[in-house]
């Protein structure tokens, strides 16, 4: 299961620097997707300090924040575009 976080956690980071990096003159989107970032790293501490013990609650936000991490994404690589 660790692994799995770790992995999870080093593809997010590559994907928030590529993200930060092209997003430069979006300061409000690359903000906003960087809160997002810190949300799911805050979540992902809290599972581990709870051992996953949480009614499943904490899951169903991460997997909330991380769909609306991957639209941020897509938001600023569009927003690159024009």
């Amino acid at each position: 299961m660790k692994r799995a976080v770790t992995a999870s956690g080093l593809a997010i980071v590559l994907l928030v620097a590529a993200t930060v990096l092209a997003g430069g003159g979006h300061p409000n989107l690359t903000g906003a997707h960087s809160d997002l970032i810190a949300a799911q790293k805050h979540m992902t501490a809290a599972q581990v300090a709870n051992e996953y013990k949480l009614g499943g609650h904490a899951a169903k936000a991460k997997a909330l924040v991380d769909q609306a991490e991957a639209e941020m994404a897509m938001a600023l690589q569009d927003a690159d575009k024009n």
